[in-house]
């Protein structure tokens, strides 16, 4: 009975809707009634009545509004049998109920049925099912896996009704109290054990979240009912659990099961556990008790060491939940004592020991320089060239909370706080540093605008700062590590004669390099000044002012200014007359000359913004008060010249660096303004290292290689690739890359320059899609640069057919959202015109040859089969599938998914890719051997299912096989082929239009 009304309701096409309209009311009300009588009395007959294809008709049936008022009254029996105890049902009919409930309160539109009752119970029935499910899975250490997807789907279903509380009564909710802290107990007790038994540990990441969802959207009313938990009592349970160390510190691989393939698709069902690490998501949880409970939070000692200790220090996402939770930590002063800077001693560094939370009034007095030893020691030279090689610019110096994460009113004053900071900055960087550069500097951009400065309104996580590199991502975060910089600058800056113990400010510091000897000076004073020149050396030697200088490009303002004071007291610390006197320090005049440079081009900079001011006297007053604050601000610099300004320091720090000779060079030739750096918002030094002019020719390559790493290093957003495009970069390298296909010995600056391109794309956003494929043709370049060359000379080694098939993927997914936002404006949709060419070129490469071994040739092809997929998805249109003329043979086709057979999912991408492309035929694939080895592939493929495909990708297979048996008649006769089509008509008619697209095959079966 089920099977026939749920074909009848689902099968019948628009046509036939009004016929048998009057026909499926009476089927419906007549079965629905007759299923919703049978649910309340199931004490002796159990699941063979309530069988779950019986709960899909009852759903279909109030989608299409049949019956919903009677169901909500039969749920209602149902959940008040199940809480009596007079009805018994397993765990998974529980939740198939639960899923009932959440259908019929979605599809009820009749203001008269009132479901919040049911919706109440069905809420209450999950919080006491969940802990009962959580104690299972944690015996069975979630070996059954079927156990565990029902923990999950129970989850997801208690959020979601748990955001319809609107409709909760206030009876409802504080008689529900207790139940409810139940649920957080138990979800926080097993939320946060042990998992490394366990193949997974998204399910228990799944039992904080929901804890988090249940604090985040109740109100305050709620948490005054008298006995109820409030955030501040579930951080002070959280924190002091038993596994609180290893819970806040365990790393760990997110899942990615059904994400892991795009052809596999999802059943379309809640999945809220999927993904989700135990970690972060008890870091999610203290977060929102604190930002929701700020007053009531206090941590110890011990569990600060350990948030402390978990942390990195780096720009991952964890490491930013971290940070944000220590800087709510110390603002809302949640510790027991005062935290100072020299206290965050991160990662394998910190020492519960050293932390100055010792209230003694004997204790020794607290020596500042030997506080920071710590820090240096801490510091990995490594991590900084990683931050430099794709610096994070939208890194803030106050961590920025996620919105779903924090309370609304937390947001909202930490955003008034941020906004105050970033709005006097607001004029400056809309006018100072890239405007009109008429009056001096004829290598920098002429008319440019900087991108728009961090703000709590904005993006902060862009993608831009997304790790591209391999592996974690482990560069420094700039807003963390440059503080404590500035601090243990600060912390051993010498003291002013005659001033006590009282530090001499940064802003009264004034140049005394041709300071008079004073006979006088104490021994005291002189330890100092060497003690300062000391540790300025280190941080250099460690790359902290590398980092500062590439901070100049970040685009919150604060991060620039303490970059910029580091920055001065650095080059202090290089003009004193103490570090003259060092020996040893044989860098020093080098890494002054960059240093002053860099000064006096801001100086130059900052002067010509006010010349401007004062030249427009009737529009802005250089006495008023937006332009005193000007005079505060930092010009926000483009990376490609803070990168390389980083990148040249570093270099001149070790004069048996490759390109010292040429760094040296370049600034000795900064004449204008006593050598200042003019270049800011250009591209600096690369035109002249990437067209070397030097007689070496191992000189050469070294100069422009260098230049190509530094410009793909350097370039993060938009705003570089403007610059770039301005200096005609991206056609200059597409031009070189001809000759180097053809040169033998060229390989690794192909690879680089391979590395380039994708680089430009990938940062340039919008900007670099538009002028790099609309205007420069980069889809026709890709294909056009290998098709009369021979692969295996361009392409000889296996990474470098990966990177080119990587590079193509990444243009095509350019091409279809930039284009895709364009259509969904005009109302039209576009044609991938390249698709055929494309598509053919890889396939050529994907056949090649010239791998040398087995797992060289299935990276190869896995590539190729990724890119495939893209050009499929990227097309929009099916104009061009059926044509069969094409570029790619049907032999080399079918040759690519012999290739394929033993891996399920690469075959999937190549079949339907291939599928929807034209093709050749060849006289020697006349015979129909070669057609019909491509029919059985697919169709015995189809009949196995061994991956999941939608609608659209089961008939463009099918499609293509009529293609060839209306082309090749001898496949016709082949009984095998006829029988096996056959036998795939049911998976025609289990998707829309797939009957009719299977019946054009009748005239061959006869």
């Amino acid at each position: 009975a089920s099977t026939l009304v749920m074909k009848t309701y689902t099968q019948g096409s628009s046509d036939e809707a009004v016929a048998v309209e009057g026909i499926m009311s009476k089927v419906a009300e007549v079965a629905g009634n007759r299923f919703l009588t049978l649910l309340p009395g199931m004490e002796n007959k159990g699941a063979q009545v309530l069988s779950l294809e019986m709960i899909d008709v009852i759903e279909k049936l109030c989608f299409g509004g049949y019956n919903v008022s009677e169901t909500v009254q039969c749920l209602q029996e149902v959940i008040g049998s199940l809480e009596k105890g007079t009805l018994v049902l397993s765990a998974q009919h529980e939740i198939q109920i639960v899923r009932l409930v959440i259908c019929v309160a979605a599809s009820i539109q009749e203001e008269e049925i009132n479901e919040s009752v049911v919706i109440v119970k069905a809420f209450l029935r999950c919080c006491k099912l969940i802990p009962k499910l959580l104690k299972k899975v944690v015996r069975t250490k979630g070996e059954e896996e079927e156990l565990t997807m029902l923990l999950e789907m129970l989850l997801g279903y208690t959020a979601n009704l748990w955001e319809r509380k609107d409709c909760f009564s206030d009876d409802a909710i504080s008689s529900s109290s207790s139940i409810v802290d139940s649920l957080i107990v138990s979800c926080l007790k097993y939320g946060m054990m042990d998992t490394s038994a366990f193949a997974s540990s998204s399910v228990f990441g799944g039992c904080l979240k929901i804890i988090r969802l249940i604090l985040s959207q109740s109100s305050e009313d709620m948490f005054a009912t008298e006995g109820t938990i409030r955030p501040g009592q579930v951080h002070a349970m959280a924190s002091s659990h038993s596994a609180f160390d290893l819970a806040v510190s365990k790393k760990e691989e997110l899942s990615t099961r059904l994400k892991s393939s795009p052809i596999s698709r999802s059943d379309g069902e809640s999945q809220f556990c999927e993904g989700l690490s135990q970690q972060q998501e008890l870091i999610r949880l203290l977060l929102c008790c604190v930002s929701l409970d700020a007053s009531h939070v206090k941590i110890s000692t011990d569990a600060w060491g350990s948030v402390l200790s978990a942390y990195d220090a780096s720009t991952s996402v964890t490491d930013g939940l971290l940070r944000r939770l220590l800087f709510l930590y110390d603002a809302n002063k949640c510790c027991e004592n005062e935290i100072l800077l020299c206290d965050y001693q991160w990662g394998a560094m910190c020492k519960k020991h050293s932390l100055r939370m010792s209230a003694d009034e004997s204790a020794p007095p607290f020596d500042e320089q030997q506080s920071w030893e710590w820090f240096l020691d801490s510091l990995n030279h490594d991590r900084i060239r990683s931050t430099l090689t794709q610096f994070p610019i939208a890194d803030t110096l106050v961590p920025v909370a996620e919105s779903d994460v924090e309370s609304e009113f937390r947001n909202a004053s930490n955003e008034n706080d941020q906004m105050d900071t970033g709005m006097d900055d607001m004029s400056e960087s809309s006018s100072f540093g890239v405007g009109d550069d008429s009056d001096g500097n004829n290598s920098s951009a002429a008319s440019l605008d900087e991108p728009k400065e961090v703000t709590p309104t904005s993006k902060i996580h862009s993608t831009t700062d997304i790790w591209r590199g391999t592996g974690e991502d482990p560069r420094y975060s700039p807003g963390f590590i440059l503080p404590l910089v500035l601090g243990s600058l600060e912390a051993n800056f010498p003291k002013e004669r005659g001033a006590g113990k009282e530090s001499q400010g940064a802003d009264e510091m004034e140049l005394d390099k041709d300071d008079d000897d004073d006979d006088d000076e104490s021994e005291e004073d002189l330890a100092q000044h060497q003690a300062f020149s000391v540790i300025a050396r280190r941080l250099c030697d460690r790359g902290c002012i590398s980092l500062a200088i590439a901070s100049l490009s970040s685009r919150c303002p604060s991060v620039r200014k303490v970059a910029v004071a580091i920055c001065g007291l650095f080059l202090r610390a290089l003009q004193m007359k103490e570090s003259h006197e060092m020996k040893s320090w044989r860098e020093r005049p080098q890494q002054e000359m960059i240093m002053a440079s860099l000064q006096r081009g801001l100086t130059v900079r900052r002067a010509m913004q006010i010349k401007k001011l004062s030249e427009a006297g009737d529009r802005v007053e250089l006495g008023s008060t937006s332009v005193s604050k000007q005079r505060f601000n930092v010009t926000m610099l483009p990376a490609l010249s803070a990168v390389f300004l980083a990148k040249a320091l570093m270099i001149m720090s070790r004069p048996s660096d490759d390109m010292y000779g040429a760094m040296n060079k370049y600034f000795l030739r900064l004449n204008d303004y006593h050598g200042a750096f003019q270049d800011c918002f250009g591209l600096p030094a690369f035109l002249s290292l990437y067209c070397s002019s030097s007689d070496d020719l191992t000189r050469c390559r070294t100069e422009r290689n260098w230049a190509l790493l530094t410009l793909k290093d350097s370039t993060v957003d938009e705003f570089c690739y403007r610059i770039i495009s301005q200096h005609h970069v991206p056609e200059l390298i597409m031009s070189s890359f001809d000759s180097l296909c053809d040169q033998v010995g060229g390989k690794s600056e192909l690879s680089l320059t391979i590395d380039v391109i994708q680089c430009l794309i990938q940062s340039g956003g919008s900007r670099s899609a538009t002028h790099l494929i609309k205007r420069l043709g980069l889809l026709s370049w890709l294909h056009g640069v290998i098709s009369w060359r021979s692969i295996s000379t361009v392409l000889p080694f296996a990474t470098l057919k990966c990177k080119f098939l990587q590079l193509i993927s990444t243009a095509v997914t350019s091409y279809c959202d930039e284009y895709s936002n364009s259509d969904s404006l005009d109302g039209d949709q576009s044609i991938l015109l390249e698709k055929v060419p494309l598509a053919d070129a890889v396939i050529q490469i994907c056949l090649d040859g010239s791998d040398a071994s087995s797992n060289e040739s299935h990276t190869v092809l896995a590539a190729a089969c990724g890119t495939l997929w893209t050009i499929h998805v990227a097309d929009k249109k099916e104009g061009l599938a059926m044509q069969r003329v094409g570029l790619t043979s049907l032999a080399q086709m079918t040759n690519l998914l012999t290739k394929c057979v033993e891996n399920d999912e690469l075959f999937a991408q190549a079949l339907i890719s291939m599928s929807a492309l034209p093709y050749s035929v060849s006289g020697d694939e006349q015979d129909g051997h070669t057609p019909q080895l491509f029919c059985e592939l697919a169709l015995t493929f189809m009949l196995e299912e061994r991956v999941r495909l939608c609608r659209g990708d089961t008939i463009t297979i099918l499609k293509r096989v009529y293609d060839l048996m209306s082309i090749f008649s001898k496949l016709r006769e082949d009984t095998e082929l006829v029988t096996t089509i056959m036998q795939c008509r049911h998976i025609a008619a289990s998707i829309r239009d797939g009957v009719q697209v299977w019946d054009s095959f009748i005239p061959f079966l006869t």
